[in-house]
């Protein structure tokens, strides 16, 4: 979909999509589908419960297993910005996914994959909201959050871990059991950005250890050359150049085309 025409659906306030304002009231594309359905702000309305009759496959919450592809899609965008999230007193998590409002058409095609599979419910359709950063200045997002179910449990309990009494994000010690090249496009997509003639992957929220280790799994699993790089003082990773030939082959079967230009494709 046209990012612009895409903007002019979606938002409430003034936006600068490469130098083009654009003001229009918020009126969600849904609502405009099918307004019986939807309120204006683009939930659903009570009496509904599949707002697009998607075909989806409900988890066998019995065997606790996730479906190659949705771990693989966790993995990859858990090293990037998505997020776990539990309560004090829950037993099992759920996953966050963010991004900024100009990549709504990337969460959405996370989120009819995990729909179809069953781990993300048809009424909690991805929709903008906003924040106001420390300087006053609002962004506008788009998220959307799984199901929570245990099945989802094991692959939190990797990635998290308790640290005075707050559960912290880490690189497991086990990741190359885990990191696939489906895994990698997620990952690229969700927080990488060309550098040059390289890759660069922003794990600014890593430890330098970590990122260590990130660096020693890509060139053991993959043969891909990386270092890493200081940005603020905390570690990014770049890809060499002569890595990238390697990482386009096994990434871009899995990329959304909207983040080709991250690994080089115009």
């Amino acid at each position: 979909m046209n990012l612009n025409k895409l903007y002019s659906l979606l938002c409430e306030d003034d936006f600068s999509l490469k130098g083009r304002e654009i003001k229009k009231v918020y009126v969600n594309p849904l609502y405009k589908k099918n307004p019986l359905m939807y309120t204006s702000k683009g939930s659903m309305r009570q009496r509904f419960t599949n707002p697009f009759n998607y075909p989806s496959i409900k988890p066998k919450l019995e065997d606790e297993r996730v479906p190659e592809k949705i771990q693989d899609i966790l993995i990859g965008c858990l090293l990037g910005d998505c997020g776990g999230e539990m309560g004090k007193k829950a037993k099992n998590p759920c996953f966050a996914f963010k991004q900024s409002v100009k990549h709504i058409d990337y969460i959405y095609f996370i989120y009819f994959i995990f729909l179809h599979w069953g781990y993300a419910q048809p009424y909690a359709v991805p929709i903008i909201r906003k924040t106001t950063d420390s300087k006053g200045s609002i962004h506008s997002y788009v998220r959307f959050r799984t199901i929570t179910t245990i099945n989802l449990l094991k692959l939190y309990n990797i990635f998290y871990r308790l640290d005075s009494g707050k559960r912290i994000k880490i690189v497991p010690d086990n990741l190359i059991d885990y990191l696939t090249p489906r895994a990698l496009a997620f990952w690229i997509m969700d927080d990488g950005s060309k550098g040059g003639k390289g890759i660069l992957l922003h794990t600014n929220s890593f430890m330098y250890k970590e990122v260590l280790l990130l660096i020693s799994i890509l060139k053991d699993k993959f043969n891909i050359d990386s270092r890493p790089r200081k940005k603020y003082n905390r570690f990014i990773i770049y890809i060499e150049a002569r890595s990238v030939p390697i990482v386009i082959k096994l990434v871009k079967p899995y990329m959304h085309p909207l983040f080709y230009y991250k690994i080089g494709i115009c």
